[in-house]
């Protein structure tokens, strides 16, 4: 889907995908099959989201460096030092932004 132009300086040219499906979940006058599918609808919009939910949680997965989590050195090693005394396995340490939407630190 091509992008519409907007006041921004950057130009993009394609939508993200929350903007896709903003656009297709908006209503419009008129018949909407979409909109008349009963459950159908109900599982696109949860298919939706959790879409554009994983993707967004991806991103800040691959980009940590990006996001400046080096600040954070300390809450890592804290968790690190609480995993090895209780004896448990330590993955992969990704730590959210204060700005990702839904996280307890938003709130």
């Amino acid at each position: 889907m091509e992008h519409a132009e907007e006041r921004r300086s950057a130009k993009r040219n394609r939508v993200t995908q929350l903007q896709f499906y903003a656009y297709r979940l908006s209503v419009r006058s008129g018949f909407s099959l979409l909109h008349s599918s009963g459950k159908l609808f109900q599982q696109y919009v949860v298919d939706a989201y959790v879409k554009t939910e994983g993707s967004r949680l991806n991103y800040i997965r691959l980009n940590q460096k990006d996001l400046r989590v080096e600040f954070y050195r300390g809450l890592l090693d804290a968790l690190t030092t609480r995993a090895s005394n209780n004896n448990l396995r330590v993955g992969k340490l990704v730590i959210r932004p204060s700005s990702f939407q839904g996280s307890p630190r938003s709130m």
